[in-house]
């Protein structure tokens, strides 16, 4: 019996890309025919990619012998995956109109197709790729390449680019399409509704004609953000495109094989360049002119401020970004109560949700508006150094606890005609150098409501809550392990499970101090100038920790309750829909505005969980909106009779701070629940740190009222917090069961709020710092 020859070993990698092995051997076997390995490798090749015919092609040589070209073929698929191209046309002509809308070449485009679709054959891979074959006198080729899309992988684009306000994108040439329209796709919606201009450039019409059948393309050709760039003068039209934008430079990618007729890389990235120093020289030039403007109505500005006190209009600029859940919309309340009180506002923020913030856009509102004062959020003027001048009074609304505010360079940047008002006082002027005499601190007022903002019957709930899904505390875990390295990482992990066994416990609740696990696991870190960095890092970690696994035990009460008694729970907010054991809760994301009052409105109970103060924002305004809350606990806004003590104790020590304090050092009345407080605050009965932080706030709530305690600012505020699933369960029963004066406690508190905590408030408190501040410049 004769033996088999076995198959000749194929001398390439075999986890080689199939597109560029066959691609290789395509190009060389036009300048020979070849050696009986490469027919061999390229007939594999194409075998990988589907393609039969093109494989066998390539085994019909004298110079493989007939034993291995049939060993090979007996592998191949059976069909050769050919597609007609009539199939295709209904979809071409789908595109067509909104193509021609754009460019106006759709005759043109036909043109091209039909002088050349009899010469194209179409094929599709087994990975669903599409590949067009041009035949011609000399045999033919692959148009433009045999290739599958670039590395433009639709997951792994919007991977790297979700949460990220990325560059406008250059798209240079569009293959066969698929490149083009992953990146697209992936673009859209990156950071909450922005999306990146696309600048797609092809200047060949079969490529359009090709790329027209293959896709559907109208949802690209119909975005406002797209813009279209065809023909032979397609760097001239590039140029011109990115000079009229003002923003980012722009990002070049390949969008696939190039076509006959496309410019090089480097020359895209040439135009790219050109239009980015034109760019910066027209922002130089308008910065100048800027300053030499304001600096010359300095002193002007200077006394129409201080004549404000006593209600003399000025001129507010305020500058914030359309890219944010919350404080497009702070800004707007606060420019709109700056008209009320008499004053002249205007904003400035992105056009679309296409647009960069624009310094020429600032810098000619500076010019034409003239204001006297100029307000943003979360940024400091140094940030904006090159748009900003130094003689524009300037007053920065802190909102968040950001890295590039809670920093020194950021406190060291502040100059004599800069302000700050927000959160953030005590480590910001104590740790980070930020000067106290022009810090006014306060927290972020309730919007104002719309009493149009009716009950709804598709908000209607027995009890509701409103926040978005945040990381598990394990996955929030894991991502600050893997930026520090292994002996913080140790430490980190030791904080992990101290908290985890904290909540488990059931003592942790709001008010509870992150600095005080840190310091009880970590007691050297206390006492060490040159760790206090890492102390305040994990103390970070540990709050945040804490607040997650608070929110998460929170919503797990709710569910069980709201189980167990037949009652509606709303989940609202982005990601609830995401996780199996909250989906059938959620009901979405309720934008900012009436739909929100209506939701508030709407729920018979609104929760708040969380280490976060019963003064955040979303309470507030909720109570504005007439809803009625449950809020979970902390003793320091509770006990204020424990928390007057204490600061009275700090007071006679403040030399000494840090000072440890115990319930002895109290007055013997408030010994019980002042150990009780402290084992909820630090889990120790015999007492706690009492630290300069603890300080500053125990006298800025107590003393000065910003913000007041919400014990002294509602009268009902005992009746409406809870600790622990027990009580929270206890209040659910009592407020779903007595609705009568559920509604009349909402009312009180809706009362009490007042002018205590209002924006008119507020531009009052601005214009003082800032006046003040002016007057007693150096």
């Amino acid at each position: 019996m004769t033996k088999t020859a076995a198959p000749p070993q194929i001398q390439f990698d075999q986890f080689a890309d199939p597109y560029a092995v066959a691609r290789e051997i395509e190009a060389r076997l036009k300048q020979d025919v070849g050696s009986r390995e490469l027919r061999i490798a390229g007939a594999v090749a194409f075998g990988q990619l589907g393609l039969a015919a093109h494989a066998a092609r390539l085994l019909r040589h004298d110079c493989v012998d007939s034993v291995t070209r049939g060993l090979i073929e007996a592998q191949l698929p059976r069909e050769q995956r050919r597609i007609a191209w009539s199939g295709l046309r209904q979809r071409f002509l789908e595109n067509l109109p909104a193509f021609d809308c754009r460019t106006g070449l759709a005759d043109r485009i036909e043109s091209a197709w039909r002088e050349n679709v009899s010469r194209l054959q179409l094929f599709e891979a087994r990975d669903g790729t599409t590949l067009v074959y041009g035949r011609d006198a000399g045999g033919g080729e692959w148009l433009p390449a045999l290739a599958p899309p670039p590395g433009l992988d639709e997951a792994a684009l919007r991977s790297r680019w979700q949460s990220h306000i990325i560059r406008p994108l250059v798209i240079r040439g569009i293959g066969h399409g698929h490149g083009t329209l992953s990146v697209a796709a992936a673009s859209r919606h990156t950071f909450l509704t922005f999306s990146a201009p696309l600048l797609i450039v092809e200047p060949s019409p079969l490529a359009w004609a090709v790329a027209l059948h293959l896709h559907d393309w109208r949802d690209v050709l119909d975005d406002p953000r797209v813009h279209l760039i065809c023909g032979a003068d397609c760097l001239h039209m590039l140029r011109a495109a990115l000079e009229s934008r003002d923003g980012e430079s722009a990002l070049v990618i390949d969008g696939g094989a190039a076509w006959p007729g496309l410019p090089s890389a480097r020359a895209f990235q040439e135009v790219v360049d050109m239009a980015a120093a034109r760019r910066e020289t027209a922002r130089r030039e308008a910065f100048e002119q800027v300053d030499r403007q304001t600096a010359a109505r300095f002193e002007d500005a200077v006394k129409r401020i201080a004549a404000a006190r006593a209600g003399e209009p000025i001129r507010v600029l305020g500058m914030t970004s359309r890219f944010t859940t919350v404080l497009q919309h702070t800004l707007r309340d606060l420019l709109a109560a700056f008209e009320a009180a008499g004053h002249t506002a205007r904003l400035v923020i992105e056009t679309d949700d296409s647009s960069y913030f624009s310094p020429l856009a600032l810098m000619g509102e500076i010019e034409r508006f003239q204001p006297d004062l100029l307000i943003a959020i979360d940024h400091l003027r140094a940030e904006y150094a090159r748009m900003i001048p130094r003689t524009l009074p300037m007053a920065v609304w802190i909102q968040d606890a950001l890295p590039n505010l809670f920093c020194s360079q950021a406190g060291e940047s502040i100059d004599a005609n800069q302000f700050v008002f927000g959160v953030g006082f005590s480590p910001l002027t104590r740790q980070f150098g930020y000067p106290a005499e022009r810090f006014l601190p306060c927290i972020t007022p309730p919007r104002a409501c719309n009493d149009s903002a009716d009950e709804r019957e598709d908000y209607h709930c027995d009890v509701m809550y409103m926040s978005n899904v945040a990381q598990t505390p394990a996955a929030l875990h894991e991502e600050f392990c893997d930026r520090h390295d292994a002996p913080f990482r140790k430490a980190a992990d030791s904080l992990f499970e101290a908290v985890n066994n904290l909540c488990d416990s059931g003592v942790v609740g709001g008010g509870f101090s992150p600095i005080s696990l840190v310091d009880s696991l970590f007691p050297a870190l206390r006492d060490s100038p040159e760790q206090s960095a890492a102390r305040q890092a994990l103390a970070d970690h540990a709050r945040s920790l804490l607040d997650r696994h608070m929110r998460q035990m929170v919503v797990a009460d709710l569910a069980d309750w709201a189980d167990s008694r037949g009652k509606r729970l709303h989940l609202y907010g982005r990601g609830w829909t995401a996780d199996p054991r909250w989906s059938r809760y959620a009901r979405g994301v309720v934008g900012p505005g009436s739909d929100m009052q209506s939701a508030w409105r709407s729920a018979g109970v609104c929760i708040h969980a969380g280490l976060n103060s019963a003064l955040h924002q979303r309470v507030l305004d909720g109570v504005s909106a007439g809803a009625f809350f449950l809020i979970q606990e902390s003793v320091w806004e509770s006990r204020s009779s424990v928390s007057e003590a204490l600061l009275e104790f700090a007071e006679r020590h403040i030399a000494t701070l840090p000072v440890f304090v115990t319930p002895a050092d109290l007055p013997g009345a408030l010994r019980a629940d002042a150990t009780q407080f402290m084992r909820r605050v630090s889990m120790d009965e015999r007492g706690l740190w009492l630290t300069s932080e603890i300080f500053d706030n125990l006298r800025l709530s107590i003393r000065d009222e910003r913000p007041p305690l919400p014990a002294r600012l509602w009268t009902d505020f005992s009746r409406i917090v809870f600790h622990g699933r027990d009580q929270l369960w206890q209040r659910l029963d009592w407020a779903t069961e007595h609705p009568t004066e559920r509604r009349a406690i909402a009312a009180r508190m809706r009362e009490q709020l007042g002018d205590r905590l209002s924006y008119s408030r507020l531009v009052h408190d601005i214009i003082s710092l800032v006046a003040d501040g002016l007057r007693s410049r150096k």
